[in-house]
């Protein structure tokens, strides 16, 4: 029993560090959106949060941090995100069959953030009737985000980060097509997702370099994007390959060599690739984090504070955007409030929201979806 246990808790530290690194992911798309989006494309947040345009001057504290150094802290944080779930769901795919991995999924994912989404959209009409601003944000635009498929009915974000749930959707529907060479630890399917994500960048450059004003142009210029991050999170998976004994360590450095050069290539043969010409290298510096810590995997253990920030990193990642951006607005601009402390009032208040939604909905959310799940055949 005592060697049972102890077999046990050592299986929890070599993952353990996987959840912990949400701890870390989360504040950097926070800050990247809080501090750099809020100032450097204002439009853009007064747009999305129906909100009068952008007064005052942007601290220099703000250009120190934000393009003082060669990181964009958003692709940064996203970049450890899709590692880890690259990492985590192949192990899902391991407890249960498809059709019970498919729904764990979408119960993991659809309650939280539809309930989020529905909160947003309330605390936007809020501030929109507070600000005289029309709430014209349309029905069909609401039904395409609820369900992200916003891609498909060609409307755009209403929150500026739900793409990156729609990317995990693929690549749950896409796992599960794999599963059984993923169950076997196969590199061939990995390997044929990052080819095709190339290729498929370089074709889509060359159509629409060779056809300007093609009606595809956008969809196209978006599915080369997600393709590119499927990639990337299967390369993830790898190192769970390695951690159930299927690579070496110098396999799994070779693969993982091989990974991130197909991503870069991709990226690189994409349509635009200047647009966002930091992303290969903080995605690369994502990698090296993630690295970092599976190496160390070891010597992780569990802490109250981190744990809790990875426990509520989901909502947190949800609801931090607009409804940050709308309340240091209001702080600053009708308040008179300094911008540094308008910071620390919308971090209180997104944390208690999202620590609200994990308590309420999270955590029935990922019960219902392993219960259902177990319910499955094999």
């Amino acid at each position: 029993m005592v060697v049972g246990a102890h077999n046990q808790a050592g299986a929890v530290n070599r993952i353990i560090f996987a959840n912990q690194l949400r701890a870390l992911a989360v504040p950097l798309v926070v800050i990247n959106h809080w501090v750099g989006l809020y100032w450097f494309d204002a439009p853009l947040v007064a747009a999305a949060t129906l909100s009068p345009p952008l007064v005052g001057m942007m601290p220099e504290w703000v250009r120190t941090v934000i393009t003082g150094g060669p990181w964009n802290f958003g692709p940064l944080g996203v970049a450890i995100f899709f590692l880890i779930s690259g990492f985590v769901i192949p192990m899902s795919l391991d407890q249960h069959s498809v059709r019970g991995f498919l729904r764990a999924r979408l119960l993991r994912i659809y309650p939280t953030y539809m309930l989020a989404m529905l909160i947003q959209l309330a605390v936007i009409a809020g501030f929109a009737w507070y600000w005289g601003i029309a709430f014209d944000i349309s029905p069909r635009k609401i039904f395409a985000n609820a369900f992200l498929i916003q891609g498909l009915m060609h409307v755009s974000s209403f929150d500026l980060v739900n793409w990156t749930l729609v990317v995990e959707m693929i690549f749950y529907v896409l796992s599960a097509i794999l599963a059984f060479k993923l169950r076997q630890r196969s590199i061939w399917p990995l390997a044929l997702v990052a080819v095709t994500a190339t290729l498929l960048n370089s074709g889509f450059t060359v159509a629409i370099h060779r056809y300007p004003g093609f009606a595809l142009a956008a969809p196209m210029k978006t599915a080369g994007t997600y393709a590119s991050c499927l990639s990337f999170m299967f390369i993830g998976t790898l190192f769970t390959y390695h951690m159930r004994g299927r690579l070496t360590t110098t396999g799994l450095i070779a693969a993982v060599s091989a990974g991130l050069a197909l991503f870069w290539s991709g990226w690189a043969l994409g349509v635009n690739p200047e647009q966002f010409p930091n992303t290969p290298g903080n995605y690369t510096a994502a990698l090296v984090i993630f690295s970092t810590a599976y190496a160390m995997r070891g010597w992780f253990r569990p802490n109250p504070v981190i744990d809790f920030l990875a426990a509520i990193s989901f909502p947190l990642y949800l609801v931090h955007a607009l409804i940050g951006y709308s309340v240091i607005k209001l702080l600053t601009q009708s308040a008179g409030l300094a911008y540094e402390l308008a910071l620390v009032v919308a971090l209180a208040i997104v944390v208690l929201l999202a620590q609200l939604l994990h308590v309420t909905v999270e955590r029935w959310s990922i019960r219902a979806g392993k219960a259902r799940a177990a319910l499955e055949p094999a």
